[in-house]
């Protein structure tokens, strides 16, 4: 099943073409039903596809070019991850940021203000394109954290995820971090998120 559909109706083979749709067609027909249309109208021309109606449908590289963007998009939103570079990423969301920042540091600039604020631990919401998904494992159960067991920050700055601290708790609100001897509360720790 390596054969594509595309050569099988160039070459006149349309019953290979076929078998290849009715294999992989149903699980696109919900979300590309006008294009399998398409392509199954295609079939008709099998063989002699460049004078047909369709012969842009198959020839042309710019729809292989626009099909490779569309499945990298895809396949990224599946992933919930960018499918643009980091540097691209971190640029733009960094630009985005650089304005509240600026009015942030002219407030701040009054020396009366100044002691109130920490430019250290400002956070600035960003758009939902630039917010990814948690891939973290917890150092203690060594399973990735998911949204209904998410990564917790200890007050001594440890990451366990929520499961392996209320397992340590053992029903107390109080317990000792697995990696260093400080006195931790389930109440203290907060959700980290990436």
């Amino acid at each position: 099943d390596t054969v594509s559909y595309a050569p099988l109706v160039r070459v006149g083979q349309p019953l290979g073409a076929l078998k290849f749709a009715r294999a992989n067609g149903p699980a696109l027909a919900e979300t590309h039903r006008h294009e399998i249309r398409r392509r199954m109208a295609a079939l008709m021309f099998a063989g002699k596809l460049e004078r047909s109606p369709y012969a842009a449908l198959l020839f042309d590289p710019a729809h292989a070019t626009e099909a490779s963007n569309e499945f990298i998009i895809a396949c990224c939103s599946v992933l919930h991850t960018s499918c643009q570079s980091p540097l691209y990423t971190t640029v733009t969301a960094g630009q985005l940021s650089l304005s509240k920042l600026l009015k942030l540091m002219s407030i701040v600039a009054d020396k009366s203000l100044k002691q109130r604020f920490s430019l250290d631990s400002v956070e600035i919401e960003l758009l939902p394109e630039f917010t990814y998904h948690p891939i973290f494992a917890c150092p203690v159960s060594k399973e990735q954290t998911t949204a209904d067991n998410p990564p917790m920050l200890l007050v001594c700055g440890h990451v366990i995820s929520r499961v392996s601290m209320l397992k340590i708790a053992k029903g107390s609100s109080r317990f000792k971090c697995p990696y260093c001897p400080t006195e931790q509360s389930t109440a203290r720790a907060m959700t980290v998120i990436f």
